[in-house]
């Protein structure tokens, strides 16, 4: 139980940096940043469309991403070995590492060098988080939640996806402008990334501190 504290203390501890490491990005970053004008992507453009130099902001960007990558990672490690069933844990264990390698890769593929590559690695970053968050409904046991608190997390992250790709839809048919909807959009599920790992590493912190105090 103590090993579940450390790492729940170690990814709180780390999302906090991730986030100062985007705000500096954004301090940094040569003109002014529009939250509805702007993807997040643009912060880790090594020069702006004009030439302008974004060294700084990019590296404090890869920075930021390549940390979140680690603490994915630790995050549904620490999932899996909330689990009794070993194929749930691997699962976890595999979309971590997944969700893990896509946040590092489009933090360390500049848009504007490599936008297909970029572009790809949000796919797998996506693809590896999602996967993540489905099979943690298998893994609750020491996790300091409990089954219907997860369900909720991921009803309400397939009704974050479902307003996305409806929003996709519209887009694609003329019926929304592609700005601000795609900007704003891109928060929502990136906010909800975070609260999700937050709150339930907060939980398993709670939860492993209260068994270590009875131990």
């Amino acid at each position: 139980m103590m090993c579940a504290k450390r790492s729940a203390l170690f990814i709180l501890l780390g999302m906090p940096a991730v986030i100062a490491g985007m705000l500096l990005a954004i301090a940094f970053y040569p003109i002014p940043f529009s939250w509805t004008s702007y993807q997040l992507s643009v912060l880790g453009m090594t020069e702006l469309k004009d030439g302008t130099s974004n060294y700084l902001s990019s590296v404090l960007f890869g920075g930021a991403l390549s940390v979140g990558g680690v603490l994915g990672f630790a995050y549904f490690r620490s999932r899996a070995a909330c689990s009794r069933n070993q194929v749930i844990a691997r699962f976890l264990l595999a979309f971590g590492a997944v969700g893990g390698v896509g946040l590092i890769g489009i933090g360390l593929t500049p848009y504007n060098l490599v936008p297909q590559l970029h572009n790809g690695f949000t796919w797998i970053a996506s693809i590896g988080l999602g996967g993540g968050v489905l099979f943690s409904l298998g893994a609750i046991r020491d996790s300091g939640t409990n089954v219907a608190e997860n369900i909720l997390w991921l009803l309400f992250g397939l009704f974050v996806l479902a307003v996305w790709a409806s929003l996709e839809w519209m887009r694609g048919n003329g019926m929304l402008p592609q700005s601000p909807t795609e900007q704003i959009q891109q928060k929502v599920v990136v906010g909800y990334a975070w609260l999700y790992a937050f709150w339930n590493c907060l939980r398993l912190y709670w939860y492993s501190r209260g068994q270590t105090a009875h131990a």
